[in-house]
């Protein structure tokens, strides 16, 4: 494993590893700090962005349009899946059950339904934005140190 990643090709890989696990991680989070605050906290859709943007750009992305690409599918990957762990929530909540059996029995189509109907268009345009905001930061120009 340390030589794979030690070669461009590995460093990229473990690039992307990294990047969704980060992602992931900043979406249960987010999803914990609904769950306790009873807020929104949409804010974190965007830092989602920006830490998945991080860590490509800090594994040979940046500036790259591939790299860009993945880092707004990430960030989708990451907001739909703490979306998903707030209606599981949600919906463990209504019913008295445990979020971990709630998870697997509201399936993709009841959590989908529970997240768009809890969404306004301010949230959905910062939904919409924040893989914008990945691709963007990935894809740009390193600064120039001087």
């Amino acid at each position: 494993m340390a030589e794979a990643a030690r070669s461009p090709r590995g460093a990229r890989i473990l690039g992307v590893l990294t990047a969704l696990l980060g992602g992931l991680a900043v979406g249960a989070v987010w999803c914990a700090l609904v769950m306790f605050s009873g807020r929104d906290l949409l804010v974190f859709a965007p830092l989602c962005a920006v830490a998945i943007a991080w860590v490509l750009r800090a594994h040979t992305f940046a500036g790259s349009r591939g790299g860009a690409a993945i880092a707004a599918v990430l960030t989708v990957v990451a907001c739909a899946y703490s979306l998903y762990l707030q209606a599981a929530a949600h919906i463990a909540g209504l019913l008295g059950i445990s979020l971990r059996v709630a998870l697997p029995r509201i399936g993709p189509g009841m959590a989908s339904t529970i997240a768009w109907y809890e969404l306004g268009p301010i949230e959905i345009t910062v939904l919409v934005l924040s893989p914008l905001l990945a691709a963007w930061l990935v894809v740009r120009k390193a600064r120039a140190e001087g």
